[in-house]
């Protein structure tokens, strides 16, 4: 299936637009940090329930709005990018591919991404509900975050990893055929 020119640039520019207001946006991670003696947020890097504690009893009342309102953006931003992965990964994966060995990391290039955005939304909601619920910070719902924050990460990483994977084979194939070999 191939992916029609309109689609690509409208998920790119949604995908454009979520970023700049995640990142450095009025809403973003930047504007979080003002608040919290810039650590800024908890979603891309590890945590602890101790380090949880820290940073929400140092943040000033201002940004626990501000925290509530980057995790909404980022909710956005999730669906941009777990859509540009999608499309991305059929791109490079098309259906009918000649080996078994292909279809399957096509299979596997595309629930990546889905597993990703799941585990992503939960972190999101998890640590939504801690910053609407403090000064009460429960530890369960502290490490469960922390437990997809990671899952979300290594999910980003072997995607990369497929990608990367699904590039290389479909110039190499492009090069073949080009030689007719």
């Amino acid at each position: 299936m191939q992916i029609k020119w309109y689609v690509w640039l409208s998920v790119g520019i949604g995908f454009l637009i979520a970023l700049y207001h995640v990142e450095v946006g009025p809403w973003g991670a930047a504007s979080v940090g003002k608040y919290n003696e810039g650590y800024g947020t908890f979603d891309m890097k590890r945590y602890t329930f101790e380090d949880v504690k820290h940073v929400l009893g140092k943040m000033q009342p201002e940004g626990f709005l501000q925290s509530y309102r980057y995790y909404v953006c980022d909710s956005i931003f999730i669906l941009f990018f777990g859509a540009l992965q999608l499309m991305i990964s059929i791109t490079l994966y098309p259906k009918g591919q000649s080996s078994k060995i292909m279809t399957l990391c096509g299979g596997i290039a595309i629930a990546l991404p889905i597993l990703r955005g799941v585990f992503d939304m939960i972190e999101n909601g998890l640590l939504c509900y801690t910053i609407k619920s403090y000064p009460t910070v429960k530890e369960i719902v502290i490490n469960m975050a922390s437990f997809a924050t990671r899952c979300k990460l290594m999910c980003i990483r072997i995607w990369g990893l497929f990608a990367v994977i699904g590039l290389i084979h479909t110039c190499l194939t492009f090069i073949l055929k080009g030689k007719n070999i």
